[in-house]
């Protein structure tokens, strides 16, 4: 196995409030708690670990980098 380094991803703290896009692991996540989480914020990143669809997480992820939302490290 070859592991090769990648550059971070993280949310840029001038566009979200960090508390509204965070959430638990995925796998303890209720019903209830996830339409909360995404009541929250849209760039809650419930949207991308439990989504309607992994083509949907992908245009979302896509989108929140074009939009800045996310920021690659230098």
């Amino acid at each position: 196995m070859r592991v090769r380094p990648f550059r971070g991803v993280r949310y840029d703290p001038h566009k979200v409030e960090i508390a509204d896009v965070v959430a638990p692991p995925y796998d303890i996540i209720s019903s209830e708690l996830k339409e909360e989480l995404l009541e929250r914020s849209p760039f809650n990143v419930v949207r991308l670990i439990l989504p309607e669809g992994y083509r949907r997480a992908a245009l979302l992820w896509r989108s929140w980098l074009e939009e800045g939302v996310l920021l690659r490290e230098e």
